[in-house]
């Protein structure tokens, strides 16, 4: 049975584009792309998407400043043990940035 991860690519990665190697990789692993949206989100949806996130992991007026420079990418995938595999490839509940994915590049090199 497969389960659905949501992902949500911030605006920075967006802009400079490396999220396309981050949608590489997830099909290297075999996720499939069961949806795929690219939207500007406001403070009410962060609150939404990060309900069950905020104020243990991420604090709101962090991640505010970070999604308002513009579109974020927001997947859902779709695996067995999507949830696991996604947390397990990208970081469990974390906002990446471009210099967090170079530094995890860099380490399985």
């Amino acid at each position: 049975m497969n389960e659905l991860a949501l992902v949500i690519l911030t605006p920075t990665l967006v802009k400079n584009h490396d999220f396309v190697f981050l949608m590489d990789e997830f099909n290297r692993n075999k996720f499939n792309v069961a949806a795929l949206m690219k939207k500007e989100l406001s403070r009410e949806d962060l609150q939404l998407y990060f309900k069950d996130l905020i104020p243990k992991f991420h604090d709101l007026d962090c991640l505010e400043p970070e999604f308002a420079k513009g579109e974020s990418v927001i997947m859902v995938l779709e695996k067995s043990r999507a949830v696991e595999d996604a947390a397990e490839l990208i970081g469990k509940s974390s906002v990446k940035m471009n210099c967090d994915w170079e530094k995890k590049k860099k380490k399985k090199s």
